[in-house]
């Protein structure tokens, strides 16, 4: 999963930005169910998000997060995608947008922090954050059994994805990170589009119909 996220950085900064994975792999035996939900929250702010996988006759390790749910019985498998794939549908256009900025402007959609802060020495040798357009700052947990994580936000002031509360950068950050939780931050100052349903609620039911 590690080397998931750093190729995923190291292939948009060598100019091809529009890089998924296949979620929790590929082939082999299924991940365990934190491995899974972890993989779901990275690939929920990168620029694919997809599960896929091999089959072969008499095995059953397709990745999809229902069959995820019958072979380990972790029903929490379920709602934590269910918000996730929300989350993601939610996101679309500020995704859109980026993507749209980074192709007319030659950028990486996901970008390591010294992108944004080359004068930041405190930024060189961090892989596990990154930038996901120009204004979110995502904190992949890429470790097991960890609910906890230190995350450097660069400076200015950022703001919580999920409940609001204000950070002031250019400092480390210990962040709980319970397993239905990535953190995710909002450079302040920006505008982010979103697909909301009534309640304005961020992982809210959204529907396609048009009434």
């Amino acid at each position: 999963f590690r080397s998931v996220v750093r190729a995923n950085l190291s292939i948009n900064i060598s100019g091809n930005p529009f890089v998924g994975f296949d979620l929790s792999g590929f082939s082999g035996e299924i991940p365990t169910p934190e491995l899974f939900i972890r993989g779901a929250q990275f690939a929920a702010f990168s620029p694919i998000m997809q599960f896929h996988s091999e089959t072969r006759p008499g095995e059953n390790n397709y990745r999809s997060p229902w069959n995820m749910v019958d072979r380990t019985g972790d029903k929490r498998i379920l709602d934590i995608y269910k918000k996730l794939a929300i989350v993601r549908m939610n996101s679309i256009p500020y995704i859109y947008n980026e993507s749209r900025h980074i192709s007319q402007n030659f950028e990486p959609l996901m970008r390591p922090l010294l992108i944004d802060n080359p004068e930041d020495s405190n930024v060189f040798g961090i892989e596990f954050e990154y930038m996901f357009g120009r204004s979110l700052l995502v904190a992949p947990v890429v470790e097991e059994n960890i609910w906890q994580r230190d995350i450097y936000l660069p400076k200015g002031e950022w703001i919580d994805f999920w409940n609001g509360n204000t950070y002031e950068g250019n400092r480390y950050i210990r962040y709980t990170c319970d397993l239905d939780t990535i953190p995710v931050f909002i450079k302040k100052g920006s505008i982010i589009p979103l697909n909301l349903n009534n309640d304005f609620k961020i992982g809210g039911q959204i529907s396609n119909n048009l009434y």
